[in-house]
């Protein structure tokens, strides 16, 4: 079978990794250069629970260079689903199954939207706690259960096909009659460990041992377990509590993907996990007090410093280099104050022979436009430009959006890609707004 995995993070590698294994023609789509340029130098390798294995899979940032594939998964994060499954387009045969894979609520759902009712099937893997090590290398703590099922109504044989895919690649696979009991069995242990572990800052194990933590936890398990009950959901467990202590005993050492993306700087899936329990809640008339306030603290630490949202922004879109240029007082036009830094980039901190006032970059951006180049290389006939381009590492795309304040240009974020011209998206422009928003809240 020919497999093309959407979104080849921590668990996509993980996917990869071990269908490609069982001998599968597997493709890693990812908007990562360098994780897809080691999977194509070096091969994916993957440890932990499995084992330890490299193996030779495709890798691209272009799903269209993969071509068409048997089976589709959309493996990115739930916010990340609609865009990721308008891109998966140029993947889809007439007989492409699409398998939506995320934490929470909603990201089939959107899949579906994009691409169609019947194409798409629902995916839920659960007790991995995987985490990249590196470009080109996933780790894994636990190798627990993949739960597979139809949007609505009783199991397929296109879902016990690809349960027998799974499987035979070493994974245990569940299928489900009923959607909701398979998303929520799931949601009930993410609901404990994600925004707990996430505001303390502690893995699963500490959370388990601390008292005052678990206790937080295991009522986050609760609420999320009577608000199932209360809208008809029959779950395979009674006790909450120790249905998700059982769950992290598997893995103690791991991080939550939550977690991870909060010390990488990044947007946390919370509003589609704990942040989805009062909302379930209200339809069902159940309150969901303590879900409510761990939301709200991991939206407060979403929030974070200017430098964790410089490099969540590097990060999210696989930039070399993010600065926040100020309108400070001083001899140089827009210094840069905060930058972001890939491996190897030179920092523009002391850099003061560039004039940003004769960049025509500059006037686009005084009248409010955000500046977006594949290709600075033919972006302006200018040499003060192209002189600039030089000085700031051989900038070949860049993304730069302005921030105002009272009708004044305040500050400017860039973000740099290097050597080679990106073809940047929608989705990549909006995320660079969202970051100028919250920027301009922290200065």
């Amino acid at each position: 079978m020919k497999i093309a995995i959407v979104g080849a993070g921590a668990m996509g590698s993980v996917y990869a990794g071990l269908l490609a294994g069982a001998g599968h023609e597997v493709w890693a789509i990812d908007r990562w250069a360098e994780h897809v340029e080691a999977i194509r130098e070096r091969g994916l390798r993957v440890e932990g629970a499995s084992g330890d294995r490299t193996v030779r899979i495709g890798a691209t940032t272009d799903p269209a260079e993969a071509g068409e594939a048997d089976l589709v998964v959309l493996a990115t994060k739930a916010m990340d689903v609609s865009a990721a499954a308008g891109a998966a387009r140029p993947l889809l045969g007439p007989e492409t199954l699409v398998l939506s894979i995320q934490n929470g609520l909603g990201g089939p759902d959107a899949a579906a939207a994009v691409l169609g009712d019947e194409r798409v099937v629902v995916g839920v893997a659960g007790g991995f706690g995987a985490s990249l090590v590196a470009p080109g290398h996933v780790h894994h703590n636990g190798f627990e259960l993949v739960r597979l099922g139809e949007r609505s109504g009783p199991v397929t044989p296109r879902i016990e096909s690809v349960a027998e895919v799974w499987r035979g690649a070493g994974f245990t696979v569940r299928t489900y009659d009923d959607v909701d009991r398979l998303v929520w069995e799931k949601l009930v242990c993410n609901v404990a460990f994600s925004g707990t572990c996430s505001v303390l800052g502690r893995t699963i194990g500490e959370v388990l041992a601390d008292e005052h933590a678990w206790s937080v936890a295991s009522r986050c398990a609760v609420e999320a377990h009577e608000v199932a009950r209360a809208l008809g959901i029959g779950l395979d467990f009674g006790d909450a509590v120790a249905h998700v202590r059982a769950f992290g005993e598997a893995i103690p050492g791991a991080k939550p993907s939550m977690l991870l993306d909060l010390e990488a700087g990044r947007p946390t899936e919370i509003d589609f996990i704990n942040g989805a329990i009062p909302r379930e809640g209200a339809r069902a008339g159940v309150p969901a007090p303590f879900n409510e306030t761990v939301s709200a603290l991991v939206r407060a630490l979403e929030q974070g410093t200017i430098d964790a949202v410089l490099e969540g922004l590097r990060v999210a879109l696989h930039a070399h280099r993010v600065t926040l240029r100020r309108d400070v007082p001083g001899d140089y036009a827009f210094p840069v104050t905060v930058e972001a830094l890939g491996a190897g980039v030179g920092s523009l901190r002391d850099e003061r022979t560039v004039d940003l006032r004769t960049q025509p970059v500059v006037a686009l951006l005084q009248g409010g436009e955000q500046v977006v180049q594949d290709d600075t290389r033919g972006a302006f006939d200018d040499p003060s430009f192209h002189r600039m381009l030089e000085t700031y590492g051989g900038l070949a795309a860049q993304i730069v959006t302005p921030i105002f304040a009272d009708d004044r240009l305040e500050a400017i974020i860039s973000v740099h890609v290097l050597g080679e011209p990106r073809a940047w998206s929608a989705d990549d422009t909006a995320t660079c707004r969202r970051a100028a928003a919250r920027v301009r809240g922290l200065l």
